[in-house]
């Protein structure tokens, strides 16, 4: 999964169908006009990057801690009103 922060639209469509977004292949092949790379790969670090749900924590390599997302609390609960 972790290909250089890349993962097949098939993968990416199972992710947000786990967390409760149903998308159409139809809609993950135009997420991926924008995100996607030359072999149709979805870039999901710029998806996360730009979708502003999440922040990405870069920790010093000499720290120990490994880098990790950290929620940013969005409220999405208005999205199932539309």
């Amino acid at each position: 999964m972790h290909n250089h922060f890349k993962v097949s639209q098939k993968v990416f469509r199972q992710v947000l169908t786990h967390l409760g977004l149903t998308l159409s292949t139809d809609e993950v092949a135009q997420i991926a006009l924008v995100y996607g790379d030359d072999k149709g790969e979805i870039r999901y670090a710029e998806f996360l990057r730009d979708a502003n749900c999440l922040e990405y924590i870069i920790n010093a390599p000499t720290s120990g801690i490994k880098s990790t997302y950290v929620n940013r609390e969005t409220d999405f609960t208005g999205v199932k009103e539309h």
